[in-house]
C-alpha cells in the first residue's frame, strides 16, 4: 500500500451525503444574498458619502462602505465554493477549505475592523474625559 497517497489529503474524494448537501446548499444560497446585499448597501453608502459635508463624514462613511463591500464580496466568494462542493464530484474537501479561506479572510476583516474601532472610541472617549477633568 502507498501510504504517501493515503495520507495526501488531494487525492480524498469524499462526498458529502444528500442531506448534507442540502444543508450546505441552503447555505450558499444564503450566503449569496446576504453578500450581495453587503456589496450594494457598501456601494450605496460610499457614494451617500460623497454628499457629507464634513471631511469625517465622506471619509467615515467611504471607509465602512469599503469595509461593507469587501465582507459582501468575501461572503459571495464563499458561496460560490459551497455551491461547488454541492455540484461538482470529487473535490468536495478542495471547495470546503476555499469556503472556509473565503470566511476566515471575511472574519479577519471584520476582527481588524473591531480592533480600530475600538481603539478609536477609546481615544475618543479618553480625550472626552481629560476635557471634562
Amino acid at each position: 500500500m502507498n501510504t504517501e497517497s493515503s495520507q495526501n489529503p488531494s487525492n480524498n474524494n469524499y462526498e458529502f451525503s444528500p442531506a448534507q448537501n442540502t444543508l450546505i446548499s441552503n447555505l450558499a444560497k444564503k450566503l449569496n444574498v446576504v453578500g450581495i446585499a453587503f456589496i450594494v448597501l457598501g456601494v450605496l453608502q460610499a457614494f451617500l458619502a460623497m454628499v457629507n459635508t464634513t471631511m469625517f463624514g465622506k471619509l467615515s462613511g467611504i471607509l465602512g462602505g469599503a469595509l461593507l463591500g469587501s465582507i459582501g464580496l468575501f461572503m459571495s466568494r464563499a458561496s460560490g465554493s459551497f455551491k461547488f462542493i454541492v455540484e461538482t464530484e470529487g473535490h468536495d474537501i478542495e471547495h470546503l477549505m476555499s469556503a472556509l479561506a473565503s470566511l476566515l479572510s471575511m472574519y479577519t476583516a471584520q476582527f481588524w475592523s473591531l480592533v480600530v474601532l475600538g481603539s478609536l472610541v477609546a481615544l475618543i472617549t479618553l480625550q472626552a474625559i481629560l476635557r471634562i477633568v
